[in-house]
Formats: C-alpha cells, structure tokens, sequence
C-alpha cells in the first residue's frame, strides 16, 4: 500500500451564484449632540463618521436622547447594530442657543446635588465647596 506525504489539492465543478443586486446607501442624520464643553463645536459641519468611539469623540455623548438626538442615532446604528459609516451634522449651537443663567447655590446632601439647569446637570460640571 503506497502512501501520499504532502498536500494535494482537487477541484471539483461547482455552481456559481452570482450576487444579488443591492443598493446600499449611508445615512444623513441632522440633529443635535452635546457639544457645550467643546473648545471648537462642529455646527452645521458634515462629519463622516465609522465608529460609536469616533463619534464620542466628535460629538461627546449623553444619554439624554429628547435634547440630544444625534446621540440615540449613534446608540442604536453602532451600539446596537454595529452597522457601517453615517454623515452626522450637529445643529446645536451652544455659542447662540443659550439662556443666561445666575449663579445660585445648592447643598450637597448625600453626595448628590440636582442642578436646576439642564445644561449643567447634562455636562457635570459642578464642584463641592467647603462650607
């Protein structure tokens, strides 16, 4: 009995299907995202973006999808889907759309303290001061 010592390869005919047509397109999505705490916001910029971690990075994120809009598209088209690249474009302008707020002072009970703001409550940017 002879044996074979190596790697053989055969062919074999098969079918070949070809693909199905389909037409793919990237989502354009305008909307609002957190970017109060940014020194240079991107408004009204399209931004082409691959990844939830990029989008983090352009727009900030924050679970607050009534005000924030862009941010449950990103949730649910990459966190939940994992699906490929959308065109973002913010609309929120912190440096025009913003009210004038007065200092006011709060007690911290618990280690926790409920802003009145919702800017500020969205950013957390609060600090305890010795009393």
């Amino acid at each position: 009995m002879s044996y074979k010592h190596g790697v053989y390869a055969q062919e074999q005919p098969t079918s070949i299907v070809s693909p199905k047509r389909v037409d793919v397109s990237t989502p354009f999505v305008v909307g609002t995202a957190p970017v109060g705490g940014m020194e240079t916001p991107p408004v009204n910029e399209p931004k082409l973006i691959y990844s939830y971690k990029e989008f983090v990075e352009n727009f900030y994120y924050d679970d607050d999808f009534d005000n924030y809009t862009l941010c449950e598209f990103a949730r649910v088209y990459f966190g939940l889907y994992g699906v490929g690249s959308v065109i973002f474009v913010n609309a929120h302008d912190p440096a025009t759309q913003k009210e004038s707020v007065t200092d006011e002072e709060k007690t911290f009970a618990d280690n926790l303290i409920t802003p009145a703001h919702e800017y500020i409550l969205s950013t957390g940017r609060y600090k305890q001061t010795a009393a």
